[in-house]
C-alpha cells in the first residue's frame, strides 16, 4: 500500500434490537431506583420519568454508536473509531500515531492521512 493512499472503509451498524434490550436493562435500574427514591418525591419522580424514557433513548441514539471500520493508509493494521468521532475532528491511528480524518459521502466513506 503506497503511503496516504485513500482506503475504502465500511461502516458497521449496531443493532436496534440489541439497544432496545440494553434499554429495557436500564428501565428496570432506574425503575428499582426510583421506587427507592420516592421516599423523597422530586427525585423519585424524576428518575421513574427516566426510566420510561431510557429505551426510547437508546434506539434513538444507536445511529450515534455507528463504527467505521477499515485499514489505514499509512501503516495498513484496522482501524475501527466511532463515526461521529471521525467525521467531526479526525483520529489518529492506535499503531502508527498519524493524523487521519474520513472523506466521502456515506456509503462511500475513505479514511485519508493529513497531507
Amino acid at each position: 500500500m503506497s503511503i496516504n493512499q485513500a482506503t475504502t472503509v465500511r461502516r458497521i451498524h449496531p443493532n436496534p434490537a440489541a439497544r432496545f434490550a440494553e434499554g429495557l436493562i436500564w428501565f428496570a435500574i432506574l425503575a428499582v431506583i426510583g421506587v427507592i427514591l420516592l421516599i423523597i418525591p422530586p427525585i423519585g419522580i424524576f428518575v421513574l420519568l427516566c426510566a420510561f424514557i431510557a429505551p426510547v433513548y437508546c434506539v434513538l441514539m444507536a445511529d450515534s454508536r455507528d463504527k467505521l471500520v477499515g485499514p489505514c493508509p499509512y501503516c495498513g493494521n484496522e482501524i475501527r473509531v466511532l463515526w461521529q468521532k471521525a467525521r467531526k475532528r479526525g483520529f489518529n491511528c492506535k499503531w502508527c500515531k498519524r493524523r487521519l480524518f474520513v472523506q466521502g459521502v456515506a456509503g462511500d466513506e475513505r479514511f485519508m492521512g493529513v497531507q
